[in-house]
């Protein structure tokens, strides 16, 4: 049973679950997602969706939009902000539309195969030492326990993949978006210059063309 304990602190710790972090309310950003209580010990989970001189906007789940001003905040927790290249943060709702559940099946339906395997042999082996009695329900209460806790565990461990998958891909679709707006932007610049440069040259044209009439015009008086 020692084994079996282990092997699931191990499936803890791997699968993982992010303590809340502790935030200032001038350390929050844009798009974050945070947990705030109030001294009134009203509480208010949502996206930061804008900070304005004293107060927080938060948009929580429903699309409703709460103002929270700072001296009334007991505590700013929640997760730690995923940012872009850019430094801009990814909404939580963006990584969900972004999100499959591909590895989070696998997962699931390998870890089950293995956690039952598994499950299977510690419980007999622990059932052994056992009255007839108590035997088969300890190895098929075993069985079916570590089984559906390897299953849960192993899932969490594909939800985490895919979610990471989702932040690398938004990422990506980020700064080739930035990318195009570089482009987009030096093209611009080109386009500017190469008219002002037109520009100038029409004007210098005009310029001397203007001068060659005056010459011409001096060369008539001269031989007047």
């Amino acid at each position: 049973m020692k084994s079996v304990s282990l092997s699931m602190a191990v499936l803890c710790l791997t699968a993982g679950c992010s303590r809340p972090l502790v935030f200032y309310a001038n350390e929050v950003l844009i798009d974050q997602t945070v947990s705030v209580r109030l001294t009134s010990g009203q509480s208010v989970t949502g996206e930061v969706v804008s900070k304005e001189a004293g107060a927080l906007v938060i948009k929580d789940r429903d699309g409703q939009s709460w103002k929270a001003q700072t001296n009334a905040i007991q505590e700013i927790s929640g997760p730690p902000p995923v940012l872009d290249a850019a430094g801009a943060v990814i909404p939580e709702r963006v990584i969900q539309a972004h999100k499959n559940s591909k590895n989070a099946l696998l997962f699931s339906v390998s870890g089950g195969i293995l956690s039952l395997g598994t499950s299977f042999f510690l419980s007999s082996m622990a059932s052994r030492a056992l009255g007839d009695d108590d035997r088969d329900a300890v190895l098929y209460g075993g069985t079916a326990t570590g089984t559906a806790a390897g299953v849960l565990l192993f899932s969490r461990i594909g939800s985490k993949k895919d979610r990471q998958h989702a932040i690398q891909q938004i990422r990506r679709e980020r700064a080739v978006a930035q990318g195009q707006r570089d482009l987009n932007g030096e093209v611009k610049k080109r386009e500017h210059v190469q008219t002002e440069l037109e520009k100038l040259r029409q004007e210098r044209a005009a310029q001397d063309a203007e001068i060659r009439r005056l010459q011409e015009k001096i060369q008539d008086k001269q031989k007047k």
